[in-house]
């Protein structure tokens, strides 16, 4: 994966992640934010993929090694 494409799904997430959570001026949406950062996952990002883990979003398995 291109540098560029892991900035980008970065960026997602982190756009995810504020909509769940209502930060960066942004009204809470739950699953919006959720949607958004499995979408991050599948595009390669890791921090998403950590939180996919955490919560067992994506079709991962619940797993705190993993999300750690």
């Amino acid at each position: 994966m291109t540098h560029f494409l892991a900035q980008a799904a970065d960026r997602l997430f982190l756009e995810g992640y504020g909509y769940r959570y209502g930060l960066n001026f942004k009204t809470i949406d739950v699953a919006k934010g959720k949607r958004m950062m499995v979408e991050a996952m599948e595009k390669g990002s890791l921090i998403a993929k950590a939180r996919c883990h955490f919560h067992g979003w994506g079709g991962l398995p619940r797993d705190m090694k993993e999300a750690f």
